[in-house]
């Protein structure tokens, strides 16, 4: 988890960004394969546009 937030906060354009909380959690009914990423990091950086 730090390092996921150390990453958002050198990659962030504002310096006093919100740090989100962090659930890993997946959960995933479908019959067809996941196809989003499952690395909680990733998912966030896209989020954020990092």
């Amino acid at each position: 988890m730090l390092e996921i937030w150390t990453d958002i906060r050198k990659r962030a354009r504002k310096k006093d960004i919100k740090l989100p909380d962090i659930i890993p959690i997946v959960l995933y009914n479908g019959e067809e394969k996941l196809l989003d990423s499952i690395d909680y990091k990733e998912i966030l950086f896209k989020i954020y546009h990092l």
